[in-house]
């Protein structure tokens, strides 16, 4: 159903997905990121569109690790230089390569037949096949659809990843969190993104994403000013992420800050400026402020963008309606956003 222009400003949920603003990274050492499919609905129920999906690992074999917030797992200068340039994901080091040939074999039969690949998955994990057994299973009952499932193989993974302190269970508890947003827990999804944020190894980029994925856990369960504090944590992070600041225009819109607003939907122009989402978020804001011939303009690149997509339905709708919206209309959003506890 598409809302009336009049439900979308008043509403209190309905919120712009993320921008699909990040490239593939190209690397040889991280563990495959978990891919949701995108939500309609932004904070509350959509994880953001992840790294696409690496399974080649590194040469070395290393096992050193972690032991507490003064220890790194130790690099070599050629991984350190990778860390440095891309500063994306954690490293993933596979002890020999019959398990990595086992590994890849499970992830790439996902996309093919996800069935299969938990089947494969399952077996493994039941002979003895620790974190990435698991992870696989979790990868492979998001893909289909199975969340909650999904859920359970990705703690799984994250807690012995803890037990063997491997450093690499911030990439599990993130996917878990994820995954309970994707099942609409979001409870549970604040408290895998706590544990993911406890690393003291994640890179600042990953860390910055964790904290906008635990923004959307926040508002679901209505937690408005947490939210807030942790996009901003993650904005001075990863500055040039069309995704955070959508997030936080978006969050300065239900909390009637349409300044802030203004701001922070302009910065996710520089970084996505053809994303529909951008635009169809500026659109809202601008409608809020009165000005009705930019957020007609918004909207019409909405639809130019990707005419038969349903945000351009959602777009059309708008200007049918944007006409009729009464003068007053910038100040009704204020009341319907909820509180912080």
């Amino acid at each position: 159903m598409i809302l009336s222009l009049f439900a979308l400003l008043a509403a209190t949920d309905q919120m712009a997905p993320p921008a699909a603003n990040s490239a593939p990274v190209e690397a040889a050492s991280e563990i495959p990121s978990l891919s949701l499919p995108k939500s309609p609905v932004f904070l509350a129920t959509g994880p953001r569109e992840s790294t696409p999906k690496l399974t080649n690992f590194p040469k070395e074999t290393t096992t050193s690790a972690p032991s507490g917030a003064a220890k790194n797992v130790k690099k070599n200068s050629r991984d350190r230089k990778k860390e440095k340039q891309d500063n994306e994901t954690l490293k993933v080091i596979v002890p020999n390569a019959s398990l990595k040939q086992r590994y890849d074999q499970c992830v790439n039969m996902i996309d093919r037949d996800p069935e299969q690949a938990a089947e494969i998955a399952n077996t493994w994990r039941l002979s003895a096949g620790g974190v990435l057994a698991n992870q696989c299973l979790g990868m492979a009952y998001v893909a289909l659809g199975r969340y909650s499932a999904g859920v359970d193989s990705f703690e799984q993974a994250a807690r012995e990843s803890d037990l063997e302190h491997d450093g690499r269970s911030a990439i599990f508890w993130s996917q878990a969190g994820n995954a309970a947003l994707a099942n609409q827990d979001p409870g549970a999804a604040r408290n895998a993104f706590d544990h993911a944020l406890m690393s003291p190894v994640m890179p600042d980029k990953m860390r910055g994403n964790t904290l906008s994925d635990r923004a959307r856990a926040d508002v679901a369960v209505g937690d408005y000013a947490i939210a807030r504090q942790d996009i901003d944590k993650a904005l001075k992070l990863i500055p040039k992420d069309a995704t955070a600041w959508l997030m936080s225009a978006t969050l300065a819109r239900h909390q009637g800050d349409l300044t802030r607003a203004k701001n922070d939907i302009t910065e996710a122009e520089k970084f996505a400026p053809l994303d529909t989402h951008v635009s169809f978020e500026k659109g809202l804001i601008y409608a809020l402020s009165g000005d009705k011939e930019t957020a007609k303009s918004a909207w019409e690149r909405t639809i130019r963008a990707n005419p038969s997509a349903e945000i351009a339905e959602v777009a059309r709708k708008a200007l049918s309606e944007i006409d009729d919206m009464p003068a007053n209309a910038a100040t009704e959003p204020k009341s319907t956003a909820p509180k912080a506890p």
